[in-house]
């Protein structure tokens, strides 16, 4: 049900006619961020710019964060990385409602500009809000919903940042502030994004999160000398506590106790078990390389490339499948080799690799040293 009123709430912002953007002289604008939910799409929190016109007794918000699921191609396009996200521009007592009824906090920050400012800002959104300005191709670190609206403020407002600290940090340690309590999707996101997502980012960067763009804004950026935003005033308080419960099912204890069987598998079993776990295995690592290899290069998703898991989920262990069996064959010796040689520069490189992997693909990569090891006949006593 939530999921449902959060898409109808998505459409109604979509369907406000244009000509709700005519503004009096009389305005208020201010910087919206709402506080992170529990679901995915959720989890990093959103931004907005609210314009409120004391004249026409208007109250909206501008919103970078909308996409139409009846475009063409709509699904496919997100695979690829091709999906554009448009300006929507919607009822802030809709928005409220929303929060409210979600548990999250909504806050408020008035832009402490003069009238002629104001004007300057309300005309670069009733810009973008023509439908030729609508629409732009989303990037997750460089172009959602929060850095559009800082670049707005450098652009329209010409802002300066001072006092900045010199400390940088990874996107994908910003992206952990926000995932680490829910285990499985920060293991598949770590799974998934490769040596772009360890480039590190300062001040500026961290904007690409809803919060840090309130928080960086609000203690550096300065016009005129002046502060850009005034002290945050909450619309709707936080009353769910949106911190994901930890599970005792984590990614690194199921991979625990899947090496466990693994080891038992390679003591215990038959060899014509092994060889049938084997090709199950095998085919799904080299599956999973196969994906990954695919998103590096069939897509424009940047963050996926150098995905240097493929280390050890090798496409090249769907080249081995029908080499299982034949203990003659050297090409299948050297395929073996060659995988595990990968996968121990992994554990090698584990300290300076410049990519960052999950703690949990430690027992499956040993998984499936093992497995390699006894298929090359090397555990004999085994």
């Amino acid at each position: 049900m939530l999921r449902i009123l959060c898409i109808c709430f998505l459409v109604l912002m979509l369907q406000l006619p244009a000509a709700a953007q005519r503004f009096s002289d009389s305005v208020r604008i201010s910087l919206v961020t709402g506080s992170p939910g529990k679901d995915l799409y959720t989890q990093f929190g959103h931004s907005a710019i609210r314009v409120q016109d004391f004249k026409y007794k208007k109250d909206l918000l501008f919103n970078y964060g909308t996409f139409d699921f009846d475009a063409p191609n709509f699904y496919l396009n997100f695979v690829m990385g091709k999906l554009l996200y448009q300006l929507s521009v919607g009822s802030t007592q809709r928005t409220v409602q929303y929060y409210e009824y979600t548990g999250k906090q909504l806050i408020d920050q008035t832009l402490l500009l003069t009238k002629e400012e104001q004007q300057r800002i309300i005309q670069f959104l009733q810009y973008n809000y023509q439908p030729e300005n609508l629409t732009y191709l989303y990037d997750f670190f460089y172009d959602n919903c929060a850095t559009r609206i800082r670049d707005i403020f450098e652009t329209e407002l010409s802002i300066t940042y001072e006092n900045v600290p010199q400390d940088s940090v990874s996107f994908r340690e910003m992206l952990d502030w926000y995932v680490e309590k829910t285990a499985w999707i920060d293991f598949g996101m770590d799974l998934i994004l490769g040596i772009p997502t360890d480039q590190k980012g300062g001040m500026r960067e961290k904007m690409f999160l809803p919060e840090y763009l309130a928080q960086n804004l609000t203690a550096y950026a300065r016009l005129d000398g002046e502060p850009l935003l005034a002290a945050p005033e909450i619309m709707t308080p936080l009353r769910a506590d949106n911190t994901p419960k930890s599970s005792f099912l984590s990614p690194l204890n199921v991979m625990l106790a899947f090496l466990v069987l693994v080891i038992i598998l390679t003591i215990k079993a038959s060899p014509k078990a092994k060889r049938r776990f084997d090709r199950i295995f095998f085919g799904l690592l080299g599956t999973i390389g196969v994906f990954f290899l695919f998103m590096w290069f069939g897509t424009d998703h940047w963050t996926v490339n150098q995905n240097l898991n493929m280390l050890w989920a090798n496409p090249l262990f769907l080249g081995l499948l029908p080499l299982l069996g034949k203990a003659t064959s050297s090409l299948r010796k050297g395929l073996l080799l060659l995988i595990m040689a990968m996968a121990v520069y992994v554990f090698i490189s584990w300290r300076f690799s410049p990519q960052e992997f999950h703690i949990a693909i430690i027992p499956i990569v040993l998984a499936h040293l093992l497995r390699c090891l006894d298929e090359l006949g090397i555990l004999p006593s085994l």
